[in-house]
């Protein structure tokens, strides 16, 4: 009986030592790699088949290389109205980084645009990973479309598509219409921009203005001439865009007073942004900076960068420093130009 209780007890010895060991152990990688059998949801909020779709898809095939653990990553959407995602991400979404939001920018400058707040969600909560897209919005027309100049959307009525509420398409279209009075005639009910590209393709259109990454990514071959369609007008009024070199015209070019100018500048201020990455308020501070760090990672990635030249998308990373600074600066923008912004959303309304 001694010998034996000898051994159970040398045995007790080394199953403690082995518990001992392998506990901390455990515990480590847990900290350390929190991700680690777990899968992480991309939520993009607009149909599918878009530019947010198409940078979402993107991001989810490589962010996962960068972030300790190597988790899954899928995607999914969450369309309607624009505030359903971010409200989603604040209210609902779980606060432990396992879920990230992917919305248009317009989520950022609306608050500034409503007559009540809307108190579901605030932009400036949501703890930014960064954004991989710098976006100009732009118009295109079919070849048999009465716009020779970009002046002439001051003159011809155009049937015009037009996107939801709070899109790139369809408040960059509206805003054309209700700040520089040009004559669209406004086809709503398009949840999308493949559903207006088929309009347009079948004659039921005759102008589109959406994002040019979405515009580019579906006809690649628009600013060479051998499509059916020409982009006559662009958002940002830079001289180093790729539609800028092409001879593409501003929109600033038809602004009629100072105010429209300034409200033309404050409504573009977003697409520097056009698809930022975010996550829900109150998710632990060593989580989002080592989701903060992978993004950036990732956003240098050649593996990454090859991919996106694949599909046709220009990648250009704002930090989430940079995302913050663009908000604030948002936020701080004078009363007299977003009620100019405000008045020309309401057209057609």
């Amino acid at each position: 009986m001694e010998i034996s209780g000898r051994r159970l007890f040398s045995r007790g010895l080394v199953l403690l030592a082995g518990l001992g060991f392998t506990a901390p152990t455990v515990a480590q990688t847990a900290a350390t790699e929190p991700f680690r059998g777990k899968t992480l949801s991309i939520v993009f909020g607009a149909s599918a088949g878009g530019a947010l779709d198409l940078q979402a898809q993107l991001l989810s095939r490589h962010l996962g290389d960068h972030i300790p653990g190597k988790p899954n990553i899928v995607v999914s959407s969450m369309p309607g109205a624009v505030a359903v995602l971010p409200r989603h991400l604040q209210n609902v979404a779980p606060k432990d980084g396992t879920t990230i939001g992917l919305f248009f920018s317009s989520v950022l400058v609306q608050p500034q645009l409503r007559d009540e707040k809307d108190s579901s969600y605030d932009a400036n909560k949501f703890s930014y990973l960064g954004s991989s897209f710098a976006d100009v919005p732009a118009c295109m027309a079919s070849k048999s479309a009465p716009v020779a100049t970009p002046a002439d959307i001051l003159r011809n009525e155009l049937i015009v598509g037009a996107l939801p509420p709070g899109t790139t398409g369809g408040d960059f279209t509206t805003l054309i219409a209700g700040l520089l009075g040009a004559k669209f005639r406004l086809i709503r009910g398009y949840p999308g921009f493949q559903g207006e590209a088929f309009a347009l393709e079948k004659g039921e259109l005759q102008v589109v203005c959406v994002s040019w990454g979405a515009m580019k990514a579906r006809y690649p071959d628009i600013l060479s001439g051998k499509t059916d369609f020409r982009v006559f007008l662009r958002g940002d009024a830079g001289d180093d865009s790729e539609l800028a070199k092409a001879g593409i015209a501003p929109l600033a070019s038809l602004a009629a007073s100072d105010l429209d100018r300034r409200a033309l500048e404050f409504f573009m201020s977003q697409f520097e942004i056009a698809s930022p990455f975010a996550l829900p308020p109150n998710v632990p501070a060593a989580t989002v900076e080592m989701l903060r760090k992978a993004f950036a990672e990732t956003m240098a990635d050649p593996a990454y960068l090859a991919d996106a030249a694949k599909m046709k998308i220009d990648v250009s990373f704002a930090s989430a420093e940079r995302v913050r600074e663009i908000l604030d600066r948002i936020n701080r923008a004078p009363p007299e130009v977003t009620g100019r912004v405000k008045k020309a959303l309401a057209f057609g309304q």
